[in-house]
């Protein structure tokens, strides 16, 4: 019974060596394979290089260049207008009938002559200035 034992577990680990040698040797063979069909491209593909780099090369036709205008359209830059509104500053965009941004604050807390201007529309030509401003007035 031992005998016929080791008998039945050698043929099985020989199983397993015969499928382990085979899958191997198929790995082999598809590595090869795959080597082969590269190199061949690569052949090719040299060969094909040469005719290509020997061709005489075009000198390229003077291209008739046609002189176009082409309007752009440039866009002023926008004027902040700061005036007074029911006791409030409130900034307007270029003119008086698009408004900007409410501010909230108060026009009377501000010096005379800077209410003057606020009156006559004291105007402003980029944001940093009137955010300058509306910060040094607004606490």
């Amino acid at each position: 019974m031992r005998i016929l034992f080791v008998v039945i577990i050698m043929k099985k680990t020989n199983r397993i060596r015969i499928l382990i040698f085979c899958a191997v040797l198929m790995a082999a063979i598809i590595g090869y394979g795959n080597y082969r069909y590269q190199m061949i491209l690569n052949e090719r593909e040299a060969e094909r290089l040469p005719l290509e780099a020997n061709l005489p090369e075009e000198e390229p036709e003077p291209e008739e260049t046609e002189l176009t205008v082409e309007s752009v359209h440039i866009t002023p830059p926008h004027q902040y207008v700061v005036m007074e509104e029911e006791g409030f500053l409130t900034v307007y965009l270029d003119n008086p009938d698009t408004v900007y941004m409410y501010t909230g604050i108060v026009s009377a807390t501000l010096p005379m002559d800077l209410q003057q201007e606020i009156i006559e529309g004291k105007i402003f030509t980029n944001l940093e200035d009137l955010y300058r401003f509306l910060e040094n007035y607004s606490s």
